[in-house]
């Protein structure tokens, strides 16, 4: 299996947020593209025993320029040709832990199909800048 373009892959198809300043509470979650409805913002995609896999800016050719702007502030310690990411990809940093709570939220809670986990859901196109939120007041599982 080539780990490196499964990275490639969920970089440019299954990143869709980042942390930064928030209105709401400290910090948030918001979205670095357009969210559709019914999507998970934090799945990741496969299973890697190593930490890290070192991609080249050539590597990284079409990728979205907030996903590129992302990587750019997380790998700001390697050097200027070279990004050293988790093997899971950006994702697997636990950013539904920084979830701020709203009235007007746009992520529903629902059970895991096949475990006993939780996951996140659009529950309407999430716009590129917008912050992700749940109603925490009505913290329940659909």
């Amino acid at each position: 299996m080539d780990y490196k373009q499964l990275l490639i892959s969920s970089l440019k198809e299954k990143t869709f947020c980042r942390l930064q300043p928030s209105k709401i509470h400290g910090v948030g979650v918001f979205a670095i593209k357009k969210i559709p409805k019914n999507t998970d913002p934090f799945l990741f995609s496969f299973h890697h025993s190593e930490s890290f896999i070192r991609l080249t800016k050539d590597d990284l050719i079409g990728l979205d320029e907030g996903v590129m702007n992302m990587l750019d502030a997380y790998s700001a310690d390697t050097d200027d040709e070279h990004y050293d990411l988790p093997a899971q990809g950006i994702n697997r940093i636990m950013l539904e832990n920084y979830i701020n709570s709203s009235k007007d939220f746009n992520l529903n809670l629902v059970e895991a199909q096949y475990s006993e986990f939780y996951r996140f859901i659009a529950n309407r196109d999430i716009e590129i800048g917008e912050e992700l939120t749940l109603d925490i007041k009505e913290y329940k599982v659909n």
